[in-house]
C-alpha cells in the first residue's frame, strides 16, 4: 500500500501506533491505525472492498481498554495532522462500533455533495443500473441487499446511497451488520465481509434506476389482506407527495443539502418511487427487473419554492391551549411564517420544510398556505379557497379549520 499525505505511514510502530487499512467512506479517506487492539487482522478483511490508496484526510486510532491515545505536538516546521477520532475496542461488538463511527462521520463530511439516503443500493446482473432499497432500520434492509446480491444483483451499500447530480451513486460496500441472535436481541450485531458472504461485485459506474421502499408482509393475516389487493410480490407506484413523505425521513441532511425537498422531488420525476410488497425477497428478483426496465413512471408536475427560514429552523408551534385570533368585524389579516423549502404540486398538494420538520398540505391547506405568500384576511381566504376549489357547503369551516391547522404547525402567523 503506498503512504502519502500527512497520515501515520503502514508499518510504522510506537506510539504512534500502525496504520492497517486505509478505507474510501463517501469523500472521506480513513487512515485506520491500530494500537495493539486486537483488530487488526479484522478491519482490513472486513472491508477491503473500500480499500484505497488515495491519500487519507482522517485518522481512526483503535485502542485497547485502558489505553489512550498518543499525545501530540507537532513542531512549527512539521505538515499538519490529520484530524483524528478514536475507537476503544471492548468487546465483540466494537467491529459494529467501528462501522457505526466511520460512517457517521463520513456522512456528515458529505453534506451538501449529494443526496445521501438511508438504503441498500444493488445493481441489476450484468448492467450499471441501480436500484435503491429505503427502509428504516430494522426492517429488512440489509437481509434484502444481502439476499439480492448471492443471487447476482452487483452489491454497492446496504447503508448510505450517496447520489450525484447525474444519478451516479459513490459505492460503500462496507460489511454487513448482522444480528446475532433475532430472539435474543436485535440490536447486539456482527460484522461480516461482502467477500466472506459471495456479494456480487457492481459494475461500476452505476447510475440510479429506481428508488423501493420496502414492505415486507410479516404475518399471515398482513398476506391475506394484500392478495386481496393483488398478486405478491408486486410493486406499487407512489406519487410524489406520497414519496416524499415516505423519503424525507430516511434522507441524510436533507435540510442542509443545497435545493433540498426540491433536489429530492426532482429525483423521484427522473427514476420513480415505488413500494415493494413482499413475504420473502428471494422471490423478487423477477419484479424488480422488470421495475427497472420498464422505466420511471409519470409523476406528477411540480413548483419548488425556497423561503428565509435556516436549515435548523424550528416551526413556532404554539401552546396547545392557546386559543386561535377569531374573525370579527374586524378580522386579524394573516400571512406565512418563514419555510426552509417547500414543493407545490400540480395536482392541488403541498409539502413544506421548515429546518427538518416537514408538513404535508391537502388542497385546501395548500391553497390558504400559498395565498399567505402576502399578508390577507381570514374572509378572503374564503373567497381564494372558493375560487380555485369550486363552491362546497362547507367551504367556510373547512377553510378556518385548515388556517388553525397551519396555525398550530407553524406555518402561518397573525400579521
Amino acid at each position: 500500500m503506498t503512504t502519502t499525505g500527512a497520515g501515520p505511514r503502514a508499518g510504522q510502530d510506537g506510539d504512534e501506533g500502525r496504520e492497517i487499512a486505509r478505507l474510501q467512506v463517501l469523500s472521506t479517506v480513513w487512515s485506520v491505525v491500530d494500537h495493539a487492539s486486537g483488530m487488526q487482522d479484522d478491519i482490513p478483511a472486513l472491508w477491503a472492498r473500500c480499500a484505497t490508496e488515495a491519500a487519507p484526510t482522517r485518522v481512526m486510532r483503535l485502542l485497547p481498554a485502558g489505553e489512550t491515545a498518543p499525545a501530540t505536538d507537532p513542531s512549527p516546521d512539521q505538515p499538519a495532522r490529520l484530524p483524528e477520532e478514536t475507537l476503544t475496542v471492548t468487546d465483540k461488538q466494537s467491529g459494529y462500533r467501528f462501522a457505526s463511527r466511520i460512517i457517521s462521520s463520513s456522512i456528515a463530511e458529505h453534506v451538501g455533495r449529494a443526496l445521501m439516503l438511508h438504503a441498500g443500493a444493488l445493481t441489476v446482473p450484468g448492467g450499471d443500473r441501480a436500484v435503491a432499497l429505503v427502509a428504516a432500520s430494522g426492517t429488512g434492509k440489509t437481509t434484502a441487499s444481502r439476499v439480492l446480491a448471492q443471487q447476482g444483483w452487483g452489491y454497492l451499500t446496504d447503508e448510505c446511497v450517496a447520489v450525484g447530480e447525474d444519478l451516479t451513486i459513490q459505492p460503500l460496500a462496507k460489511p454487513l451488520s448482522v444480528v446475532v441472535d433475532p430472539l435474543r436481541s436485535a440490536t447486539v450485531k456482527h460484522q461480516v465481509g461482502p467477500d466472506e458472504l459471495g456479494l456480487a461485485h457492481p459494475t461500476t459506474p452505476a447510475r440510479l434506476a429506481g428508488m423501493v421502499l420496502l414492505d415486507r408482509i410479516r404475518s399471515d393475516e398482513q398476506a391475506a389482506q394484500e392478495l386481496r389487493e393483488g398478486p405478491l410480490p408486486r410493486t406499487e407506484s407512489l406519487g410524489l407527495v406520497e414519496a416524499l413523505t415516505h423519503l424525507a425521513p430516511q434522507t441524510s441532511a436533507l435540510s442542509r443539502t443545497p435545493g433540498g425537498l426540491g433536489r429530492l422531488a426532482r429525483e423521484v420525476q427522473r427514476v420513480g418511487v415505488h413500494r415493494l410488497v413482499y413475504r420473502e425477497i428471494e422471490e423478487c428478483t423477477g419484479v424488480l427487473e422488470d421495475l427497472v426496465a420498464a422505466g420511471p413512471p409519470e409523476v406528477e408536475a411540480f413548483e419548488e419554492l425556497t423561503g428565509e427560514a435556516a436549515w435548523d429552523a424550528r416551526p413556532a408551534v404554539p401552546a396547545q391551549e392557546e386559543p386561535r385570533p377569531t374573525v370579527t368585524e374586524r378580522a386579524p389579516t394573516w400571512r406565512r411564517s418563514a419555510f426552509s423549502h417547500a414543493v407545490v404540486t400540480g395536482t392541488g398538494e403541498a409539502v413544506v420544510m421548515v429546518g427538518s420538520s416537514l408538513v404535508v398540505l391537502g388542497p385546501v391547506g395548500a391553497v390558504v398556505w400559498e395565498s399567505l405568500a402576502t399578508a390577507c384576511r381570514e374572509v378572503d381566504l374564503l373567497k381564494r379557497v372558493v375560487g380555485v376549489l369550486g363552491e362546497h357547503p362547507r367551504a367556510e369551516r373547512l377553510t378556518a379549520d385548515a388556517l388553525t391547522a397551519l396555525w398550530r404547525q407553524g406555518l402561518v402567523e397573525p400579521a
